[in-house]
C-alpha cells in the first residue's frame, strides 16, 4: 500500500520578492522544535518585510519514494533549506536518496542550504559531525550557500501533538507535517 501524498506544497512556486519559503528536513520531534527557533528567528529578521512560509517533511516520510520525489522538487525552489538532525555520522538511507534526487534538481539561484546538529556534552567527538561535510558538499554542488549550526544537547523531545491543520502566526505561515513517528505512532 502506497501512503497518501501528504506534502503541503508551498501557495506560490513562482518567484515572489515578497515571500521566503524554507523547507525544514528534521529527524525528531526535538530537532523540529530546534529548527522552529531557527524559523522564528529568521521571521524577526526580516521584521514583517517579508512573509515566511514554512515546510516541514520528517526524515520517515522521505521512505515514500512518491513524496521523496516531490520534496526533492519544492526543496530545489525553496529559499532555504534545512536539514535538523541528531545524527552525527551517517543519515539514513531514505535521506541520502532524498538527497541525490534533491541535488540533481534545477536550484532556486541565491539560496541556502543550512545543517542544525546538535552539539553538548554528551556529544562525543567534533564539533561539527561527521554528516556535515557531506552536506556542505552537497550545498557547493548545488550552488547554495552553505550555513551550520548547532543547538546545545541533549536536545529534550517534546510531547508530540497531534498533526494540525496549517495555521497562521502572526505573518509566519506553518504547514505541519504529521507528527507520527514509525508505524505505532
Amino acid at each position: 500500500m502506497t501512503p497518501a501524498r501528504i506534502l503541503v506544497r508551498p501557495s506560490s512556486t513562482g518567484p515572489d520578492a515578497s515571500r521566503v519559503l524554507l523547507h525544514v528536513f528534521y529527524d525528531s520531534p526535538a530537532m523540529q522544535v530546534a529548527a522552529c527557533r531557527v524559523c522564528e528567528q529568521t521571521r524577526e529578521a526580516v521584521d514583517g518585510r517579508l512573509e515566511l512560509e514554512v515546510v516541514w517533511s520528517h526524515f520517515q516520510q522521505l521512505v515514500d519514494e512518491r513524496y521523496a520525489r516531490e520534496a526533492a522538487e519544492v526543496a530545489a525552489q525553496s529559499d532555504v533549506v534545512i536539514v535538523a538532525t541528531r545524527c552525527r555520522v551517517v543519515l539514513p538511507g531514505s535521506v541520502n536518496r532524498w538527497l541525490g534526487e534533491w541535488m540533481c534538481q534545477r536550484h532556486k539561484p541565491d539560496s541556502a542550504f543550512c545543517g542544525l546538529f546538535v552539539h553538548g556534552a554528551d556529544t562525543h567527538g567534533p564539533a561539527q559531525p561527521t554528516i556535515a561535510a557531506v552536506l556542505e558538499a552537497a550545498a557547493e554542488l548545488t550552488g547554495r550557500k552553505w550555513l551550520a549550526g548547532s543547538v546545545p544537547g541533549p536536545v529534550q523531545p517534546m510531547t508530540p501533538r497531534p498533526p494540525a491543520a496549517p495555521t497562521v502566526v502572526s505573518r509566519f505561515r506553518w504547514e505541519h507535517a504529521p507528527l507520527c513517528h514509525g508505524i505505532n505512532g
